[in-house]
């Protein structure tokens, strides 16, 4: 425990074999590539379905959209998500997986003799042995020992390759361990299927907060729930170290770093969603609005002369009613004239 513990605390101190292509994995002082953890955490977001709704603009433009499968019509307006932003938590995804592969060896280590060449060789049996006999492993990888394949190359499917696990254990342990295939294959499924269950607890946890975005923390409270209290701590030791040194870091051209704050987010929400939804009915409203108040005057001028209009038409009426009794006055004088 002491040897792991002085490991984690200098291990960024030596100088690493592995190609540092990004300035946060150098100011980080890690040895796995970090640009290499956050492509990994995108292609797994998106092949297991695991998105967050748009909610502006600038969202529609990411170039790392992505569309649900979906046959029902219902279901069209739901199609277009986006993957989760990623606040750092990809640095600290990195970390985690240094310390964890750091304690596996370490604890290896103290189980063999060395050769005469002062060598230590790992096998695949005795990875398994030593991670079976150790509380804190058995604890953390014994339920992914029973689905393990030795015929399938887990390192291919993860974000650490053959090469840079093996430049990684030369430079923490001066190059004094080996590991065979069977043995790097073994290391790679355990560290794989323990991120992979990090990735998907820190989702969740992010959809808890009603967020969007996986910070740094998010991953610190997934080890804290999954390891066991030895473990904790040197992980911890590890991600304060990193945080205190990649805080600070401008994004390495890569804008999905950012996390909005919720009184940004609200903002973003107020002028660019509601406007967008609102001024094109109100326009339209308008004429409606005019045209209902044009036909309102219209109906009153023409119910006003209704009533006016049967009063002249009575008298037109009227008047042949009169015309009758004139006729019959000329038979009279017809008579006297007689």
């Amino acid at each position: 425990m002491e040897e792991q513990r002085n490991n984690a605390n200098t291990a960024g101190d030596r100088k690493s074999k592995l190609p540092r292509t990004n300035k946060l994995t150098n100011k980080a002082n890690l040895f796995f590539n970090v640009n290499g953890v956050k492509n990994w955490l995108k292609r797994f977001y998106k092949n297991s379905n695991l998105f967050v709704s748009r909610t502006n603009k600038a969202e529609e433009k990411d170039s790392d959209t992505a569309t649900t499968n979906s046959d029902n019509v219902e279901d069209k307006d739901k199609s277009k998500n986006i993957i989760p932003k990623f606040n750092n938590s990809h640095v600290a995804l990195s970390a985690v997986s240094e310390v964890l592969c750091n304690i596996i060896i370490s604890e290896t280590k103290q189980h063999l003799e060395s050769e005469k060449s002062g060598l230590y060789l790992i096998t695949s049996k005795v990875l398994k042995n030593v991670i079976l006999l150790n509380s804190d492993l058995r604890y953390l990888f014994s339920k992914y020992l029973d689905k393990y394949n030795s015929n399938m190359m887990y390192l291919e499917q993860f974000f650490i390759s053959h090469k840079d696990l093996n430049a990684y254990i030369d430079n923490i342990f001066d190059s004094n361990i080996t590991l065979d295939t069977p043995a790097y294959n073994l290391l790679g499924y355990c560290l794989l299927n323990i991120v992979l269950d990090i990735s998907k607890n820190s989702y969740n946890l992010m959809m808890y907060a009603h967020k969007k975005s996986i910070d740094f923390n998010a991953i610190r409270c997934c080890v804290l729930n999954m390891c066991p209290d030895n473990i904790v701590q040197l992980v911890n030791i590890k991600l304060d170290c990193t945080f205190q040194l990649c805080k600070n870091v401008e994004k390495d051209d890569d804008e999905d770093d950012e996390e909005d704050k919720p009184e940004d987010k609200q903002a973003d929400e107020e002028l660019d969603v509601v406007p967008d939804r609102i001024n094109p009915e109100f326009e339209q409203a308008k004429p409606e609005q005019s045209v209902a108040v044009a036909s309102d005057e219209v109906k009153t001028e023409e119910v006003e002369p209704e009533p006016v209009k049967p009063e002249p038409v009575k008298p037109e009426q009227v008047e042949p009613e009169k015309v009758k009794p004139a006729g019959k006055g000329r038979k009279p004088k017809g008579k006297k004239a007689e």
